[in-house]
């Protein structure tokens, strides 16, 4: 799975700093709350 594992993309790409904010989300929200709705 793409995000665990440091590379040059992350941080670039949209999609690395989406899993990047997803992740701090998470963080933020700690693992008792559920994840908030993002756009779709």
């Amino acid at each position: 799975m793409a995000g665990t594992d440091p590379s040059p993309l992350d941080g670039r790409s949209p999609a690395g700093l989406a899993t990047a904010e997803a992740h701090r989300r998470r963080a933020e929200d700690g693992p008792n709350e559920l994840p908030r709705p993002r756009r779709r």
